[in-house]
């Protein structure tokens, strides 16, 4: 047993507030930038199914306002590529 370090004490306001903190539903600002981003994935897959391009989705973002980094842009590509099979599948009861 390690006898240099102290014991931290830890008081019931302590855990009160460490519960209160983890409990809180409040979300941070990036899962709220997230929350918003996912409602575009059923926008974006169908106008990927109607033959827009990456390249003209992304300038009808930007053209809203959305200027997105790379990164983000593909994921939301990505999960549009992925939408409809994983939509069906829920739909369904799951693959088979």
């Amino acid at each position: 047993m390690n006898t240099d370090k102290e014991s931290t004490v830890i008081t019931d306001e302590m855990v009160l507030a460490a519960m209160a903190v983890i409990e809180s539903t409040e979300p941070t600002p990036e899962e709220q930038q997230a929350a918003q981003l996912a409602k575009l994935i059923p926008v974006i897959h169908e106008a990927i199914k109607r033959g827009d391009t990456k390249d003209k989705i992304c300038r009808k973002l930007k053209a809203s306002g959305i200027d997105l980094h790379y990164r983000k842009l593909k994921k939301l590509f990505d999960a549009a590529a992925t939408w409809s099979t994983e939509s069906n599948e829920s739909l369904q009861g799951g693959a088979e």
